[in-house]
């Protein structure tokens, strides 16, 4: 995956944060420990919003959506996509 984003053209990798390693969906997590788990997002959501980038990329639809939730409860437009949605939206433009 890493490989693919780094050939679109102006991409810029970041590196997320290392604490916390988890968004908090983990499965059934968020079901069973909400709490814990909107701690996790919003500590990660408050950690993405200062990087400030442009789009938070993830393979895991766990992630995705507790990720963009949190970062929509925010305020933050940032989008939060599959890797294949950000190759799409790149080759599009490149037609």
């Amino acid at each position: 995956m890493v490989r693919l984003i780094k050939r679109i053209p102006g991409a810029q990798l970041l590196t997320l944060p290392t604490q916390p390693k988890c968004c908090g969906a983990a499965g059934t997590y968020f079901l069973n420990h909400a709490r814990t788990a909107q701690a996790l997002a919003d500590e990660f959501a408050a950690q993405i919003v200062a990087m400030r980038p442009d789009v938070v990329v993830s393979a895991n639809g766990g992630c995705r959506a507790q990720l963009a939730q949190a970062l929509h409860e925010r305020g933050s437009v940032i989008a939060v996509l599959h890797p294949a949605e950000l190759l799409a939206e790149n080759l599009m433009g490149c037609a």
